[in-house]
């Protein structure tokens, strides 16, 4: 390892058997071929009491905390020993989700890019822009860095105190049961209801997990954990820190488009654009590259798009 690069702290959260086989893919794509000095912490949300084990040099394994769902399960690990004692310079942090979201949705790491990010002190991922503003607290957060996977600088940790915004679920949401699920508050209006009630239903009610007495608890925690989403950007773009997509091909990609969204605003070009050529990169990155044998050059696009990226990004907030 060369101990002129940066300590990055990679902390990866699961809960049991979901999303099985995405640590091992993670582990494979993504942390072996850093060349840095590198530690990995797997936390185990479905078991708080486990201890924490050292599987090999590298990486250790322990028990949870899923009272805010993967955000106390984070902070609990770089709260540890193990991870204070290996002093990063760069977290990443990880959900076992990260698959199940789109090549583009999915940031590049690599040596060179953590260096970059070390440098600049930069808090990193997938930005996701609202269509309104959002306003909390004296937050801004009309836009957010999606916790499925982003990187943060050890600065940006140290002054946060706690990756954790909100640790009660009742400033959102009743304490029993009820339709409408929100009590009255500032963070969550109409639109952004709207907005992420759509995303949740679509996606649990194909599970048969439907708002109702018997899941109101993991619909709260759901709520809670989002809110926390939310905060966190909000948090450090009010400390004054540069916040960078680090995705590929994140200009091409990164407008929140939903078509029947209100007050969603349409640019016409973007939006035609954005329609014919995403399938054309999506067939290409999941079924051509590999058949013809170009995915390692397409890898190699991707991540030269990212530094390009990052590079021009940093320029232009610095001027």
């Amino acid at each position: 390892m060369n101990e002129n690069r940066p300590r990055v702290l990679i902390v990866f959260v699961k809960y049991g058997d979901t999303y099985n086989g995405s640590l091992e893919r993670f582990i494979d794509e993504y942390c072996k071929p850093l060349k840095c000095q590198k530690r990995l912490i797997i936390i185990q949300n479905a078991d708080e009491n486990m201890p924490i084990t050292q599987k090999n040099d590298w990486i250790y394994e322990m028990g949870g905390d899923n009272s805010v769902f993967e955000f106390s399960g984070w902070q609990k690990a770089i709260d540890s020993e193990t991870a204070r004692s290996f002093n990063p310079d760069v977290y990443i942090f990880v959900n076992s989700s990260l698959y199940t979201h789109r090549f583009y949705s999915m940031p590049i790491i690599n040596d060179d890019i953590i260096n970059i990010m070390s440098k600049n002190k930069i808090f990193s991922g997938k930005i996701q822009k609202r269509s309104f503003q959002l306003t909390y607290e004296e937050l801004d957060l009309s836009l957010l860095v999606a916790t499925h996977f982003f990187t943060m600088h050890r600065e940006i940790v140290e002054r946060l105190g706690s990756i954790i915004s909100e640790h009660k679920s009742e400033k959102f949401v009743s304490s029993t049961y009820s339709p409408d699920i929100f009590t009255e508050n500032k963070l969550w209006n109409e639109l952004l209801k709207k907005d992420k009630m759509t995303e949740l239903t679509r996606k649990y009610h194909k599970k048969e997990i439907k708002i109702s007495p018997e899941y109101h608890k993991f619909f709260a925690r759901k709520i809670l954990a989002i809110s926390n989403e939310l905060l966190l950007s909000g948090r450090i773009k009010k400390l004054g820190y540069k916040i960078i997509d680090s995705t590929p091909f994140s200009r091409f990609f990164n407008s929140y488009y939903t078509i029947f969204a209100v007050n969603t605003t349409i640019r016409p070009f973007q939006f035609m654009r954005k329609i014919i050529l995403m399938p054309i990169y999506y067939l290409f990155h999941n079924r051509l590259s590999e058949k013809i044998g170009l995915s390692n050059w397409f890898a190699n696009m991707c991540t030269k798009n990212v530094k390009r990226h990052l590079s021009n990004q940093i320029r232009e907030i610095q001027e």
